[in-house]
C-alpha cells in the first residue's frame, strides 16, 4: 500500500524485499529489487537515487497468532535498520522513516497490564525487543530519521487523519492500514517530521 501511495503521489518508487513482491501493475515509475536487506552494499546500491526510504518490515512467524514461533532471525529489523543506517551514513539528503510498533521502547511502560502480560507471554516480544534495538540502532545515528508507532493494524478500507497521540492512546486501538500508509508517506515528505518519534493513531470526537 505504501508504494502504491507513492505512485498516486507522482513520486517515482523503488521497492527493495526480500522476495519478489505481488503489486499488480505499477507503471513505469516502479522498480523492485530483491537481495539480501542485512548488506549494507545492496541496500546502498538501491537507495542511491531516492530521497526517502520507507522501511516496513516486519517479523514473520509461521501463523498470524501472536504465540506462533517465529520464522525470522531474533534480529532482523535491527540486522536491516544497521544496514540501512551505513548505506545512508551522513547523507542528510535521506529520510529514513522506521515503522515500528505501538508501546516500543521509552512507550512500553504506558501499556495497559493486560497488554504488558500479553506482551510477555507471546511471540510479540520478540518482535518489540528487536524494534528497540533497532531505535535505538537509529537515535545513535547522524541519519534524519523519523520513527512512526502505530497501533492494531485492520484492512478496513476507511481512510482517516491519523495523527501523533503523544501519551494520549490505548493499548487495543486500532488504524487501517490504508490510513498508515497515507501517514507514512505524509512523513517522507515532510521534512518537520524529522528526529521525531510518533505514537500515532486516530482522534475519536
Amino acid at each position: 500500500m505504501v508504494v502504491k501511495r507513492l505512485i498516486e503521489r507522482g513520486h517515482t518508487a523503488v521497492g527493495v524485499s526480500r522476495s519478489k513482491p505481488q503489486l499488480g501493475e505499477l507503471g513505469g515509475r516502479f522498480e523492485s529489487r530483491v537481495g539480501d536487506m542485512t548488506d549494507r552494499n545492496f541496500v546502498a546500491a538501491s537507495i542511491q537515487d531516492c530521497e526517502g526510504v520507507i522501511t516496513c518490515l516486519g517479523q514473520r512467524r509461521k501463523s498470524a497468532s501472536f504465540w506462533s514461533a517465529r520464522t525470522s532471525p531474533a534480529d532482523i529489523l535491527a540486522a536491516v535498520t544497521r544496514a540501512v543506517v551505513a548505506a545512508i551514513g551522513t547523507d542528510a539528503s535521506k529520510h529514513l522513516v522506521y515503522l515500528s510498533a505501538f508501546g516500543v521502547g521509552a512507550d512500553l511502560k504506558k501499556h495497559s497490564i493486560i497488554f504488558r502480560m500479553i506482551l510477555r507471554s507471546s511471540k510479540l516480544w520478540d518482535a518489540y525487543q528487536d524494534h528497540a534495538n533497532a531505535e535505538k540502532i537509529m537515535n545513535s545515528s547522524h541519519v534524519s530519521w523519523t520513527i512512526v508507532r502505530p497501533p492494531g493494524l485492520t484492512d478496513a478500507e476507511k481512510e482517516v487523519l491519523l495523527v501523533d497521540l503523544g501519551d494520549r492512546w490505548s493499548s487495543f486501538a486500532t488504524v487501517s492500514r490504508k490510513s498508515l500508509a497515507r501517514f507514512l508517506v505524509e512523513c517522507v515528505e515532510n521534512k518537520a517530521t524529522i528526529h521525531k518519534s510518533m505514537t500515532i493513531g486516530e482522534v475519536k470526537s
